[in-house]
Formats: structure tokens, sequence, C-alpha cells
């Protein structure tokens, strides 16, 4: 976990943190040993919980809020809440974005050529 050597007049104390290399120079050992005792215990303790998985309906909802802010055009806007509900409604909302595929996201486009859609149509993301 980390160790403590001498350095000059003092005692260094080198420990990796979460991937962090954390490393000083104290002037006594039992300052050495306190900080050491400290920066363990630290990599010890969790950071957080494991944030939930992301679903397709809060990426689409970002996606149409990132087409309204950065477009003047109110065309653009429709267009990307189109693709969004259809997107929804296709692969359910609730779907995690890890669990899409190559094969899935296929299979959408050609149901939308079937239905008569232009590839324009299908790919709004410009």
């Amino acid at each position: 976990m980390g160790g403590i050597r001498s350095h000059g007049r003092g005692f260094q104390v080198d420990v990796r943190v979460r991937g962090e290399r954390r490393r000083r120079v104290v002037a006594t050992r039992a300052a050495a040993e306190a900080l050491l005792r400290e920066w363990s215990e630290e990599a010890r303790v969790p950071v957080e919980e494991p944030a939930p998985e992301v679903t397709l309906g809060q990426v689409l909802d970002g996606w149409v809020a990132h087409r309204a802010a950065v477009s003047s055009k109110p065309r653009s806007v429709q267009a990307a809440r189109a693709s969004a509900r259809r997107l929804g409604r296709w692969f359910g909302r609730a779907l995690p974005v890890a669990s899409l595929s190559a094969r899935m996201l296929d299979s959408y486009v050609e149901a939308c050529r079937a239905r008569g859609m232009r590839p324009r149509s299908i790919n709004t993301s410009s």
C-alpha cells in the first residue's frame, strides 16, 4: 500500500491512493507513521456508489436539449424531437444504453427504410 523511508533530515511517506501517487517528507518518524495511516485509510474507503445505468431515454432527452441549445432553427429541434420519439418507441426509453448493439441499430434503420423513410430523415443528427 505504501511505505516510509529515511530522506535527508526527515522521513518520506509514499502511498498510492486511488491511482494517485502521494509523496511527502515530514520531520519525524511518528508524523510519517500517522500520515501513512491516514493515507492508507483513505485508500480503503470507496469513492462513491456505482452510477446507475444510463438509459436511452436519458440520452435522448440530453440530445434533444443539446440540439435546442445549439440550433436557432425550430425545424432542427422538431426533427430531433421526432427522431427521439421514434427511437424511444422502437427500443424503449428504459433500455440501458450499454446494451445497445450495432445489430439492434441496423434493425431500426431497416425498419425505417421499409416504411419509406429517406436516409436523411432517419439520420437527423446534423
